[in-house]
């Protein structure tokens, strides 16, 4: 999901302000493996390897990372770093805001009420159900999640044991919505199958 601030007259000077010093700021960084260890995992999880450290490196940083910044601090070459972001995008699990000629990506991943989290565990597949909220108001997050072994204790003395698959960001506001929608849905099939037998 990318945002894009194009026109703020009486905020403009501020913007640019904030975004100088947000990308003059020097990034935390979780410890990452020398690009020559990192090059010798197999293909898959170098990629788990490559998520899970954009994933981290976007939490120790709540105001936003450019592609650059990632770029100069990870060992990763950008294209691969491109590819990782856009997955993690696609999965919900971060957001983008364009601001002139930059993207800032930014984790969405902060929960309001952790009171409010539940997960589901249906057909050997599991669903978590989150309130979220991020600079762009409050969200209801469901992200299927799945398990993955790595069986590799190289990265960061954790082996990756969860791996999003995919996940849907509601406005709170359009939530009873989606609700209503779903319950509908929900009762045209059961007319279906009822139909059917």
């Amino acid at each position: 999901m990318l945002y894009t601030i194009s026109y703020i007259p009486f905020a403009i000077d501020q913007i640019v302000l904030v975004l100088g010093l947000i990308l003059m700021q020097k990034i935390e960084m979780p410890e990452v493996l020398k690009k020559e260890e990192y090059l010798t995992l197999p293909p898959y999880e170098r990629d788990l390897y490559v998520r899970q450290i954009i994933r981290k490196t976007l939490s120790m940083n709540q105001h936003g990372v450019s592609i650059g910044m990632l770029t100069n601090n990870l060992p990763f070459d950008f294209r691969t770093i491109e590819k990782h972001l856009s997955i993690l995008i696609h999965t919900n699990e971060l957001y983008s805001v364009r601001i002139g000629p930059t993207i800032l990506y930014l984790p969405n991943s902060r929960a309001v009420r952790p009171a409010i989290e539940e997960t589901l565990r249906t057909d050997g597949r599991e669903y978590g159900f989150y309130l979220l909220q991020n600079r762009l108001g409050e969200f209801v997050f469901i992200q299927e999640k799945g398990k993955t072994e790595s069986g590799r204790e190289k990265f960061g003395g954790e082996p990756i044991t969860e791996e999003a698959k995919g996940g849907v960001l509601i406005p709170i506001e359009s939530y009873n919505d989606f609700v209503k929608h779903m319950n509908k849905f929900n009762e045209k099939y059961k007319a279906m199958k009822s139909g059917e037998s």
